[in-house]
């Protein structure tokens, strides 16, 4: 058994990008408990504290969804790969959302700004804790580390976290750096893997994926098209389709033959 063997008997898969990030802040745990029952996994990215703990977190500084700025005992720092555990959770990681409102869901009135409140950076262990509880399947993007001091160690950390919680059939590896996902395949190789794709498509794509020995294509809608969809189809890749956030599209991408869209708006 393993991630896709869940869903052999389904199709028109739907991931909760970064947790459903449109009404609560992404990749917090009010976010991942507003996906359960209107998703079929979620997806978040894992970065890693200076002290070498796998973390929730999308970009590589606080900046943007966090009150570091509130913080002038915190201001030698900037990259999240700098501050310790201890570090982040004292910041706030949801409250930006109610100032930023940054899909208008408030100011559109699908969201009382009441119900936003205060909460903590979770780290791998929390949340792959709350999934197994909740049975949810998860989608885990390794961040590129490659300039910090981490880049070696952060697969066989997120790895040794998976192992720990039994969580080895429940989740999906990907990655836009897929030296990572040689990595895994090397000290997990039971854990499926699909290679994070941006801006363009590999050269003889379906050689690069059999060299890489990933199950599935995680691709940016704004590149992706029927052929490719097919082509890979017809070479038994999972293509999964990031970020679709209109029902036009991702029914017309499930028509081309998607396996899963994964959306901002849970609807």
């Amino acid at each position: 058994m393993a991630f896709f063997d869940n869903f052999k008997h389904k199709k028109n898969l739907i991931a909760s990008h970064r947790g459903f990030r449109s009404i609560r802040a992404e990749n917090t745990l009010p976010a991942f408990k507003a996906s359960i029952g209107k998703c079929d996994f979620i997806e978040f990215d894992v970065s890693i504290t200076k002290d070498g703990v796998p973390i929730i977190i999308h970009d590589n500084t606080l900046h943007r969804t966090s009150n570091i700025k509130q913080r002038p005992d915190l201001s030698n720092k900037t990259f999240i790969h700098e501050f310790t555990l201890k570090d982040l959770k004292s910041l706030d990681l949801s409250t930006w959302f109610k100032r930023k409102d940054p899909f208008k869901t408030i100011k559109n009135k699908l969201v009382n700004k009441n119900e936003i409140r205060k909460d903590k950076i979770l780290t791998l262990r929390e949340l792959l804790k709350f999934c197994k509880i909740n049975n949810l399947y998860a989608n885990i993007e390794i961040k590129d580390l490659t300039i910090t001091p981490f880049d070696k160690i952060i697969v066989s950390k997120i790895i040794e976290v998976i192992k720990e919680i039994e969580m080895e059939d429940f989740v999906l590896l990907s990655s836009f750096k897929h030296l990572y996902l040689k990595e895994a395949k090397n000290i997990a190789p039971l854990i499926q893997r699909a290679a994070l794709i941006e801006d363009k498509h590999p050269d003889n794509i379906l050689e690069y994926l059999k060299d890489l020995d990933v199950c599935a294509y995680n691709c940016d809608d704004e590149i992706i098209n029927g052929e490719i969809i097919k082509l890979l189809n017809e070479n038994n890749y999972y293509v999964n389709v990031f970020t679709v956030n209109s029902k036009q599209r991702e029914k017309e991408l499930f028509d081309l033959g998607v396996k899963s869209i994964y959306t901002d708006f849970l609807l």
